[in-house]
């Protein structure tokens, strides 16, 4: 099931470990495993990846950063296999969008909150509430290669009705050598 994979969640391959110097090195794992992870073969591109999220979690470059933050964002990229860069940016966008949803969620549920700052905590968590949702739509449109699939799985057909079973491409038409697909 999917909910105890992500309850039961594996330790990544990859582990970036931080030197406060503004460098990063792999403590877990090799190149490769990044360039599947990532899936590219880019590496300027892999690295530029990771320095996105490094700087993303960084709150200011005076302070330290949050190894743990870059771990969860590199292993959740890992968990939801991305086929490729274009897939592993979705993911990322939305990592971080939700992050700063959760963010301006704690902050207004902040005490001693005055209704102005309250105000604009409640905007922007509808704002991104709405670009989350507008982001998943892409994600899952992007990953299923904008197909839809419908399962049936309970039919009732009445006598003298007529029915068809199998995979049906509505967007050919049974002229066009399309419609119904037997497998």
């Amino acid at each position: 099931m999917k909910s105890d994979k992500l309850i039961k969640s594996k330790s990544p391959r990859v582990k970036a470990q931080i030197d406060q110097l503004s460098n990063f090195k792999t403590e877990i794992g090799k190149p490769s495993d990044f360039r599947e992870i990532f899936n590219s073969n880019n590496s300027p591109r892999i690295i530029r990846e990771l320095y996105s999220i490094i700087e993303y979690c960084t709150n200011d470059p005076k302070e330290p950063i949050f190894e743990d933050q870059v771990n969860s964002y590199i292993s959740c990229i890992e968990e939801l296999e991305s086929k490729d860069p274009i897939e592993a940016n979705l993911i990322m966008q939305m990592l971080v969008t939700h992050d700063l949803f959760m963010k301006c969620a704690n902050r207004a549920n902040a005490k001693g909150q005055n209704q102005e700052s309250l105000d604009g905590y409640i905007k922007g968590i509808m704002k991104l509430s709405r670009v989350y949702t507008s982001q998943l739509k892409a994600y899952i449109s992007y990953k299923n290669q904008g197909l839809q699939k419908v399962k049936v799985e309970h039919i009732h057909i009445s006598e003298g009705g007529q029915a068809v079973f199998g995979n049906i491409d509505a967007r050919k038409s049974c002229n066009q050598g399309g419609g119904v697909k037997n497998e």
